[in-house]
């Protein structure tokens, strides 16, 4: 029985509903037909199937680049971009590698080895490329940088093609180099890793994309397993080898399509997350930042405040110091006026007005060293000040004033000289009693003494040497032979010639006259000075044969004043030899056995400025006291 509606008379039957095939069936069906077609063209005439097939991998390779050209204002110049100027360098190779095969005649002189060199090159540049941008999904590559590095390393790769310094990748007879596998072993590797790196990525919207990506570095690393292992060029291998990278470059540029004319909001809306999260990274390290500066502040407030209570005490310190030391401080601004004055300065100056902001009511010398300023009379009587004024030039000061009252040490220093005098004149007095002694004995040798006590003066004067030097050359002059009292005084005044164990005793009294003296707390080297008086520069002398500097000034000086005087004067042994033979023997003997510069200015006293020995009376024994005491 029929179970179906009527429908009325003459009314028409609705059509059925058309087959509907799912677009992914259709893909595979046109897929499996292509690949099919493709096999049995590449077994009837494989040179059209090559130059069909890298045909469509050139066109591919052109159609991505110039989608990733026009897409390139959203693209940002990211990963894809890059992508998209490598497989447009690709694609030249791709479309040499084909016009290169054997047979096509475009390279009449070129062998098998050629195209295989130029499909070496195309495949690793891809491989890299592809690794390069699965591990860097959010990085910008500039349009010209970009540009010129990928041509650049491309051309690089067709200049050692040309010029043959690019390796064999094959051999006729003989098959696939081991450097052609060794470059489909390294390409395999890159887009194994290319496949890691695409599949570490998490962004969702991307997912299709990466799915598609993923496909072609697996259908490009299978192809390159392929080339690796086929041995003929005609073989299975080597179609399903260029069957897999032709796939690759569809998976390439369906994605290519997805992304820049199917989706491309996709990678506007990837932009924006990209734009909005360094946005983020940024804003949080400008916020970290802030902190970092918010707490280095707070640590350099605490740090200034700390140095701020510091400062604050060592002031209070500093003013506790300064007014309770006993120096008087004055600072004083380029005005003269006072701007500072602590209390041990106003307690020396009360009496003379003394006023912060008023001007300083002494006149001050700015020197380097400290000087006393005796006070006015109305301040304070024979009350000294001793001042020291230096340059400040801080705060508007122009100079700071330390005074120091010295009344008492001045005092006391006056007590200490007028003593010091008055022991000094002593021991000058004791010496000339003992230089009377001298006379007493032997009025030869005291007048002798004296002459060259004199001479020696005379001779120290005429080489600059101070006073107070001076003094000791006289002191020791006029006591020189005092050692004489050890030696018998018939020894002395004995006409004729000494035997040597006489003069040998005569020579003891440089060492006797030391001896009585080195006791003797005199404020002169009068002891030293006696006991080298007869030492020579050559180490002639005695009594410790001294040599050049070792000898003393004062006793080079006496040496030379003794020989003088002795040759020009009378002796009981001898008659006088005068003043000439006198000097003509110091001048012989300069610079050997006397002083040079000693000899050179008692030659001046004499010739030049007109010296005489003093007349001595021997007979008249207070003419050493008398010069002693004017001394």
């Amino acid at each position: 029985m029929d179970t179906r509606p009527a429908t009325p008379e003459g009314a028409a039957r609705p059509d059925p509903a058309p087959l509907r095939v799912p677009a992914s069936t259709l893909l595979a069906l046109g897929g499996a037909a292509a690949l099919v077609a493709a096999y049995l063209v590449s077994r009837a005439n494989y040179l059209v199937f090559h130059a069909v097939l890298e045909s469509f991998r050139a066109v591919t390779a052109l159609c991505v680049f110039v989608i990733a050209w026009n897409s390139r204002g959203y693209l940002k110049s990211g990963n894809l971009w890059f992508l998209g100027v490598t497989y447009a360098c690709t694609g030249v190779v791709t479309l040499l590698h084909m016009l290169a095969y054997k047979g096509m005649g475009v390279f009449p002189a070129a062998d098998t080895d050629l195209p295989t060199q130029l499909w070496t090159a195309s495949r690793l540049v891809e491989a890299t490329a592809l690794c390069i941008a699965a591990f860097t999904p959010n990085r910008r590559f500039p349009t010209g940088v970009t540009v010129m590095a990928v041509g650049g390393v491309s051309a690089a790769l067709l200049g050692a093609i040309a010029l043959g310094v690019f390796p064999a990748c094959y051999v006729e007879g003989s098959g696939l180099t081991p450097f052609k596998k060794a470059s489909e072993a390294v390409a395999i590797a890159l887009y194994a890793a290319a496949a890691v790196g695409i599949q570490r990525q998490t962004n969702e919207r991307t997912r299709r994309r990466r799915h598609l990506f993923q496909l072609a570095v697996i259908a490009n690393a299978l192809g390159s397993l392929s080339f690796s292992l086929y041995v003929d060029v005609y073989g299975f291998l080597n179609f399903a080898g260029h069957a897999l990278v032709a796939a690759a470059d569809a998976l390439v540029f369906a994605a290519f399509v997805r992304v820049g004319i199917k989706r491309p909001q996709e990678l506007v809306f990837w932009a924006i997350e990209h734009e909005r999260q360094v946005l983020r990274n940024e804003l949080d390290r400008q916020n970290l930042q802030l902190l970092s500066a918010e707490a280095e502040l707070e640590q350099g407030h605490a740090e200034l405040e700390g140095t701020r209570q510091a400062l604050d005490t060592m002031r209070a310190r500093e003013t506790a110091i300064v007014g309770a030391v006993g120096e008087g401080i004055l600072c004083v601004d380029r005005g003269g006026r006072v701007t500072f004055a602590n209390d041990a300065a106003r307690r020396m100056l009360d009496g003379l007005g003394l006023a912060v902001g008023q001007p300083l009511p002494l006149r001050l010398v700015l020197a380097g060293a400290a000087y006393d300023l005796p006070l006015p009379d109305i301040a304070a009587p024979d009350r000294v000040l001793e001042v020291c004024v230096r340059p400040f030039l801080t705060g508007g000061d122009a100079s700071v004033v330390v005074m120091r009252d010295v009344t008492a040490r001045r005092a006391l220093e006056a007590a200490a000289s007028q003593h010091a005098e008055a022991m000094k004149r002593s021991l000058v007095e004791t010496i000339a009693v003992v230089a009377q002694i001298i006379n007493i004995r032997d009025p030869y040798t005291a007048g002798h003494q004296e002459r060259v006590a004199d001479l020696s003066v005379a001779i120290a004067r005429e080489m600059g040497l101070g006073e107070e030097e001076v003094t000791g050359i006289y002191l020791a002059g006029v006591v020189h032979d005092i050692g004489k009292i050890s030696v018998p005084a018939e020894l002395l005044n004995r006409p004729g010639r000494l035997t040597p164990p006489e003069y040998n005793l005569l020579k003891t009294h440089a060492r006797s006259g030391h001896d009585i003296l080195c006791k003797a707390n005199l404020p002169w080297p009068v002891a030293e000075i006696i006991l080298q008086h007869h030492e020579k520069l050559d180490g002639s002398g005695y009594p410790q044969g001294l040599t050049g500097d070792a000898i003393r000034r004062e006793a080079r000086i006496l040496a030379v004043a003794d020989i003088i005087e002795a040759m020009a004067s009378h002796r009981p042994y001898r008659p006088a030899l005068g003043i000439e033979a006198a000097l003509e023997e110091v001048g012989r003997c300069a610079g050997v056995s006397l002083d040079a510069d000693v000899v050179a200015a008692c030659l001046r006293l004499f010739r030049d400025k007109g010296y005489t020995l003093p007349a001595v009376d021997w007979g008249a024994p207070s003419v050493a006291v008398a010069r002693l005491a004017a001394r």
